[in-house]
């Protein structure tokens, strides 16, 4: 489903695919999950911590960056690392370059399905980078589907791809992060089989921030 301006998120029968129905951008997407995770988290704390109740991209990697009550954040030695990140972390990349057009244009949300694992995603022995398996909302799945056998999208798919067709919506894929010799986050890459230079996204244009809720 299409990102629109209301967001309904509506959980259904597990097991029962059809029962389930979401219609939101990637951040109002992960606010939701927030609130339903944590009854703590709610719109008055929300605006209290990150200046809205139903923050940006932007506004929950700021505030990732300079630290919120109820969150262990990028601003903590504990979740500063891309090694650190686990299922339930919070991703925030925020856009100064450019807007991603009819999404969130000030950058995009993701929530860690697992913790991250080591891949040569540039084929250079001298950096390093992790595959992170995400959970999101996005119109542009992770990846570019392919159909071809031996192809490197096969190692980390994309829910929303059946063959080469690719869908919107919620689903789950897979980003790249390259980080320095402290696992500090460095770039990114949407997805495995982007170009590996023009498909870069270095910290400068779009930092990276991480978010847990402190339980």
């Amino acid at each position: 489903m299409r990102a629109k301006s209301v967001t309904l998120v509506v959980w259904g029968t597990p097991g029962s695919a059809s029962s389930y129905y979401n219609r939101s951008k990637c951040a109002s997407f992960v606010t939701t999950e927030l609130k339903k995770a944590s009854p703590t988290i709610t719109g008055q704390y929300l605006e209290d911590d990150f200046g809205s109740q139903s923050p940006t991209s932007a506004q929950y990697h700021d505030t990732f960056v300079s630290g919120a009550s109820r969150f262990i954040t990028s601003s903590n030695p504990a979740l500063d690392q891309v090694t650190e990140i686990r299922a339930g972390t919070i991703i925030a990349i925020k856009y100064n370059d450019v807007g991603s057009g009819s999404g969130d244009p000030t950058g995009h949300m993701m929530i860690a399905a697992g913790t991250p694992v080591s891949y040569n995603r540039d084929a250079n022995d001298s950096t390093i980078e992790w595959a992170v398996p995400v959970i999101d909302s996005t119109q542009k799945p992770h990846g570019v589907a392919s159909s071809l056998s031996g192809s490197l999208y096969h190692d980390f798919p994309d829910t929303r791809s059946v063959g080469t067709t690719e869908y919107d919506g919620v689903g789950r894929g897979w980003i790249f992060i390259r980080t320095d010799a402290a696992n500090h986050p460095q770039g990114h890459w949407w997805g495995v089989n982007e170009h590996v230079v023009d498909g870069f996204h270095s910290v400068a244009d779009r930092p990276i921030a991480f978010g847990r809720v402190n339980s």
